[in-house]
């Protein structure tokens, strides 16, 4: 562990923000006028060898930005192979908070070694969730590891399918981080159980730390179909990988690993071609249950469940050919910005809407949030929306107009 500090304190690259690296200098500098930065936490670097025999790494990332801030995190590997980066993928954290991840390299061996980093904001909106533990008698280590206890959203607005993490100790070392499963829709003030647990190989568990909430539970999954990029996501409290089209595109093979000993679920969310595919789902060759069901904005989502302690193979047929088509423009995103226009809903609501339709390509990513300046997002907006709701302007142009005021600056996250 301490060597494992002293490597990651050796090693890095200033991308235009300051850093801080080694066990020594964890925490944002006291001095107000000093940079601020976003800080992985060496002391909170475990790797090791899953149930399953995959090569894990956690840590914990610390957002000393003023603003919420989601970090790009690429993990520099060595191995008897080489070197290469790993990405992982990470949600939004609090000004001033934490948020744990886990990343699996699937290819790495025992003797593979993290040597080092680089780490910057994203651009765009960082979308962070109101969901505190409640620190009391039901928050408990069980026998064996496995943490229970409730969380409630203090926010003002509903959470749909929210995460908790947290950093899993030792008596003497940090050994892992954990993932509570999706706890569903939450509204503001209510109280919802969580549990979570460290990976079967691990034992001596004595606490859980840094306890954070996010809301991305849903991860990237992106195969090359044909010339064409094809991006799926998907949630689940397992993990899935390496997906690889058929040469006709018409399925894909996804592998997965549950290193739990209980079963969990998998949903992959699958942009459309024609809105009309019906899927079939096999594991290992054999059918499986499964569901499939169009969201708002007309992505399939394709659901089926994972066995316990598994390493399967999962393929998916029933894909169109030809190119996919562009989401729906949701009504409640709708409803979102003419609340937000007529006065109903704060900026945070506007900045949330504006994010998901980034997030789904119909508008550009925002620029980052200005220290100086703060947030902006100009009240004549609210004309621009206020027209399109009447109909005097369409779909396109709105997102026309709104990809312009983004790219422009001139609507800033805050």
């Amino acid at each position: 562990m301490a060597g494992l500090a002293r490597r990651i304190s050796s090693f890095g690259t200033n991308l235009g923000y300051s850093y801080y690296y080694g066990s020594d200098q964890d925490t944002a500098p006291a001095d107000d006028n000093a940079p601020r930065q976003l800080v992985l936490l060496s002391e909170e670097i475990a790797t090791y060898v899953d149930a399953n025999g995959v090569y894990t790494i956690t840590g914990n990332v610390k957002n000393g930005h003023p603003w919420d801030a989601r970090p790009l995190l690429s993990l520099h590997m060595s191995d008897e192979s080489g070197a290469y980066e790993i990405e992982v993928p990470y949600g939004a954290i609090p000004a001033g908070g934490e948020l744990p991840f886990r990343v699996k390299v699937p290819d790495a061996s025992p003797h593979a070694e993290l040597a080092g980093y680089d780490m910057a904001p994203a651009a765009g909106v960082a979308r962070t969730v109101t969901l505190d533990v409640l620190y009391d008698h039901t928050l408990v280590v069980h026998p064996g590891g496995r943490l229970s206890g409730l969380a409630i959203n203090s926010g003002s607005y509903t959470l749909e399918d929210p995460v908790l993490w947290a950093v899993v100790h030792g008596d003497t070392a940090v050994l892992d981080a954990a993932r509570s499963e999706p706890l569903g829709a939450v509204a503001p003030g209510q109280t919802v159980p969580f549990e979570m647990r460290a990976d079967p190989s691990i034992s001596g568990v004595s606490y859980y730390s840094c306890f954070a909430p996010s809301s991305d539970s849903v991860h990237p999954l992106t195969a090359q179909r044909g010339d064409q990029k094809y991006l799926m996501r998907y949630e689940s409290g397992a993990w899935l990988y390496r997906p690889v089209f058929a040469e006709d595109g018409l399925s894909v093979e996804i592998q997965s690993t549950n290193s739990y000993p209980f079963e969990t679920f998998a949903t992959v969310e699958i942009p459309p071609v024609t809105r009309s595919e019906s899927f079939e789902v096999y594991r290992n060759g054999e059918a499986v249950n499964h569901t499939q069901r169009a969201d708002d904005m007309g992505l399939w989502h394709v659901s089926f469940d994972v066995r316990g302690h598994s390493q399967d193979v999962y393929t998916i047929r029933g894909f169109e050919r030809g190119e996919t088509l562009p989401p729906l423009l949701a009504d409640y995103i709708r409803q979102d910005m003419w609340a937000w226009a007529s006065g109903d809903a704060p900026d945070r609501t506007a900045y949330t809407a504006l994010l998901l339709l980034s997030e789904h390509s119909l508008l550009p990513e925002p620029l980052p949030p200005d220290e100086q300046s703060g947030p902006s997002i100009p009240d004549w907006v609210a004309t621009l929306l206020t027209w399109w709701e009447s109909g005097a302007v369409s779909d396109d142009s709105a997102m026309a107009a709104l990809s312009h005021l983004m790219e422009t600056g001139l609507i800033r996250p805050g």
